[in-house]
């Protein structure tokens, strides 16, 4: 047996591993080699990320166009999702989801990528494809002056996965949505707007996604009613 040989056998085995770990662990990747193994539908998401160009300005001209109820106003409670209790499982206050298994595991608190104030929200899809939703229920006494009226919902989003996340307003008898379509890797407006019912009694804004996909930045949403 040639024992001198062992020693430059190790290191060749263990050439073989570090290489193959390098090429296969996404923090370590090569961007040439990241761009070979990353899905094509994945598109990388900056922590420090401008809104749209003109997505302000389109959202501001949207709004211009309609006239607001007068001596009416309607808002959502923690609309800029700051407030959340607890430390390890921190749960958003005042809006809730129709997961009834462990909300806390695909609706994340999240600091670094907010597109106002301190907090957004981070949604996320676990192993069983359960993905991460939110839902306000109005007030009734809103609910009583809405009906007959239209209302507008805007909230900030970013996604690299193409019709997602969706935004819906569901007053019980009819409801209407809209999907993200772009995948601009930035903060855009998606707004949706609804013509209360007359005949309904309760009133939901809901924002999910609508199947598995990457995580997906929810911030900063408005609510405005009109004639």
């Amino acid at each position: 047996m040639n024992t001198r040989s062992l020693p430059s056998k190790v290191a060749g085995l263990f050439l073989i591993v570090f290489a193959l770990h390098y090429v296969f662990d996404e923090p370590t990747r090569t961007p040439l080699m990241r761009a070979v193994f990353t899905p094509r539908d994945h598109i990388p998401i900056s922590r420090h990320t401008a809104p749209a160009a003109g997505a302000s300005q389109q959202l501001a001209q949207s709004v211009s166009n309609h006239t607001a109820l007068p001596g009416f106003r309607v808002s959502l409670a923690n609309d800029s999702f700051e407030r959340w209790q607890g430390q390890q499982y921190p749960i958003l206050e005042a809006w809730s989801s129709r997961l009834t298994v462990a909300p806390w595991d695909v609706v994340k608190k999240e600091s670094e990528v907010v597109q106002k104030g301190r907090t957004a929200v981070r949604l996320e899809c676990d192993e069983f494809s359960h993905c991460g939703n939110l839902q306000q229920e109005l007030a009734p006494e809103v609910v009583a002056q809405l009906r007959g009226h239209s209302l507008s919902v805007t909230m900030w989003v970013l996604s690299a996965t193409p019709e997602a996340p969706c935004l819906r307003i569901d007053d019980g008898v009819e409801g209407s949505s809209t999907c993200l379509a772009p995948r601009r890797g930035m903060w855009e407006p998606l707004s949706v707007e609804h013509r209360i019912s007359p005949d309904a009694t309760r009133v939901f804004v809901i924002v999910d996604v609508p199947a598995p996909s990457n995580s997906i930045y929810v911030d900063n949403a408005s609510v405005v009613a009109y004639e």
